[in-house]
């Protein structure tokens, strides 16, 4: 059947089910009359009764629903209620009583950005700016102490209780080391952008070390608006060519001490992933080879 045949077919049957006018290109393909509905960023909540959504309607909220039937429940946050302080992201710490908020998001690669980040109390009514910069992969620590995140290549703790922050990590710098966060293949190849993972306990944090300093450089024209744009340079092995050294790190929260993971693997090896076991004081990993 031609292809003009089966679209007239589908408006004679349309018009017949829905007994209307003509149905259009227009709706179909415009005013997405016929679009089916949809939930963006659903999380679930503790309770395993409700999740939340993130709403972007006239004010940005995130908004309470119940699986049983689907219907709201509450407006939990919104913008209004923090002078008009827009957001694009959220997560909750496990108490569901503080809320980390991404706001001024920009995208580096794929998956990965950075964000200027703000915490909410939702008791007390309390917003506290996490860092004057933005910043990559916060998420708070499991006793909801601390907010870990990745600036410059390296990992930093901000005391939620007394507003500092520290730098946890000295190694890292742009092009040649990176601490907590990924280099290129491992964000492409493996989906893997958050390089640092919390003990149960929070007494621990096993993070990622990428050497990339003799891998190779590729530059690329980048538009951030204006007539002409940026040149930047990142660390990208094309294939056959040498990748990043990767080493685990496990840092000691109350001792302030480094310990390097006794990882058996050779040259060709991947750490694709790493979780912590039930038994806070042993570490999992996950190897891959290239063949």
């Amino acid at each position: 059947m031609k292809k003009h045949n089966v679209i007239n077919l589908f408006f004679l049957i349309s018009s017949i089910l829905f007994g209307q006018k003509e149905i259009t290109n227009n709706d179909i393909f415009y005013s997405n009359k016929f679009s089916q509905d949809y939930i963006y960023g659903l999380k679930s909540m503790k309770d395993g009764t409700h999740y939340t959504t993130l709403s972007m309607g006239d004010t940005v909220s995130i908004e309470k629903f119940s699986y049983n039937d689907f219907k709201k429940i509450e407006t939990i946050l919104k913008s209004s209620d923090m002078k008009d302080l827009e957001f694009s992201g959220y997560s909750f710490d496990d108490s569901e009583n503080l809320i980390l908020l991404e706001t001024q998001t920009e995208k580096i690669y794929r998956y990965s950005k950075k964000s200027i980040y703000y915490v909410y109390d939702l008791v007390s009514k309390d917003l506290k700016k996490v860092f004057d910069k933005k910043i990559s992969l916060a998420s708070f620590s499991p006793n909801s102490k601390y907010i870990s995140y990745v600036y410059r290549n390296n990992i930093y703790l901000f005391d939620i209780e007394t507003n500092k922050s520290k730098k946890i990590t000295h190694k890292g710098l742009i092009n040649k080391t990176i601490c907590g966060g990924t280099d290129w293949v491992y964000e492409e190849e493996f989906g893997l952008v958050k390089g640092y993972e919390w003990s149960s306990n929070s007494n621990y944090i096993a993070y990622y070390i990428f050497d990339e300093s003799k891998v190779n450089e590729f530059s690329m024209d980048i538009f951030k608006g204006g007539l002409y744009p940026s040149q930047e340079k990142f660390k990208y092995p094309k294939a056959g060519e040498r990748n990043s050294n990767v080493q685990i790190n496990i840092y000691d929260i109350q001792s302030d001490i480094n310990v390097i993971a006794d990882v058996s693997k050779k040259s060709e090896t991947y750490l694709p992933r790493i979780k912590w076991t039930n038994n806070t004081n042993k570490l999992s990993f996950l190897l891959g080879s290239c063949t």
